[in-house]
């Protein structure tokens, strides 16, 4: 409700807002509703929303990801800048995060949950349907250029959430569980088939770059597509398994991670590019894709080790119930212009 006088600005295009709000809600609601209506009641209802599940995330890890991957990186400049400045995003998210959870004096599990939902950012669904929306028609490129810089600025987000985020978390596991199993389980779910098949993608797109080859007409344009469809998918798996959180509980975390994700880290990412001479509608996706919600990897990687699992949760639910407020602001800010010259 609070973000209703910002959609009413005449700078902020609702045609351009309503969608992207959309395309983030409905198919984690359809997912709820599929589960909540359909499943639940039904005899052996857990163990087909698990199945349904398990076919969805692997359908994103080793059809929809590694495609769009290739995609986006076959015709892409690839420069060095945009990928060091989504990893510092994540790697200054996650120290902040962890940071204000010494500081707030919480147990390890805390800590590491607020190391995590720190990191992990939702730039590949979300960001990309927001960037595809919001600064796609003010791109030289398209949308399909906006969703290239998109890409490589989450250049290191698959392999550092399975190589780094996900084990590091795993870490603060109580120190009376079986931590160096823990550990090892951690280390064999990154290097997995499937969960390296998204890095295989963006080999493969680098590789067919530098190769100079042509992307066939029937692969030109198939970026928003694919983006759409993967945030379908993600979106359907989420509500699928999203168990009753309460954000009213863990109200001071949600509060102050929501500051992390949506202000500290937004406004270090986007100084650092204009630092960087980052200018244009590439700064607008910059700050597009530095200030998105929590990312549903954060949520799994929570279920995975069974470690701070409401938390997490209730963090996910809060950051998104803001992103109808967050959208506008991003809207107000990609309309305004004020980014100097590419």
């Amino acid at each position: 409700m609070f973000s209703l006088p910002l959609l009413a600005a005449p700078s902020v295009p609702l045609a351009r807002v309503l969608p992207v709000l959309a395309w983030m809600g409905l198919p984690v609601l359809a997912g709820f509703l599929a589960w909540q209506w359909g499943l639940r009641r039904r005899p052996g209802g857990a163990a087909l929303a698990a199945a349904a599940t398990g076919v969805l995330s692997r359908a994103v890890l080793v059809v929809l990801t590694p495609l769009l991957m290739v995609v986006l990186f076959w015709p892409a400049r690839i420069p060095l800048s945009l990928p060091l400045i989504g990893l510092f995003a994540h790697l200054f998210g996650g120290a902040v995060g962890y940071g204000l959870g010494r500081f707030g004096r919480l147990d390890r599990g805390g800590r590491g949950a607020f190391f995590l939902c720190g990191a992990c950012s939702n730039i590949l669904s979300f960001g990309g349907i927001t960037t595809l929306f919001l600064v796609g028609p003010h791109h030289p490129g398209g949308p399909d250029g906006a969703l290239s810089d998109l890409a490589l600025y989450r250049v290191f987000e698959t392999p550092l959430y399975f190589l780094f985020a996900w084990p590091v978390f795993a870490l603060f596991a109580p120190r009376d569980d079986n931590v160096p199993r823990r550990r090892g389980a951690a280390f064999r779910q990154a290097v997995r088939p499937a969960a390296m098949m998204p890095v295989a993608g963006i080999v493969v797109g680098c590789l067919l770059n530098v190769s100079g080859a042509p992307m066939p007409a029937w692969l030109a344009g198939a970026a928003a597509p694919l983006v759409k469809l993967t945030t379908l998918t993600i979106g359907a798996t989420v509500g699928l398994t999203l168990r009753a959180a309460s954000p009213r509980r863990y109200l001071g975390t949600c509060l102050t991670l929501a500051a992390v994700k949506f202000i500290i880290v937004p406004a270090a990412t986007v100084s650092l590019a204009w630092a960087l001479g980052i200018r244009g509608p590439t700064l607008a996706v910059v700050m597009v894709c530095a200030a998105m919600p929590l990312a549903n990897f954060a949520v799994v990687g929570a279920a995975y080790y069974r470690l701070e699992e409401d938390r997490v949760a209730a963090v996910w639910i809060f950051t998104m119930a803001l992103m109808p407020l967050v959208v506008s602001l991003l809207a107000v800010l990609v309309e305004a212009g004020q980014w100097g010259r590419p």
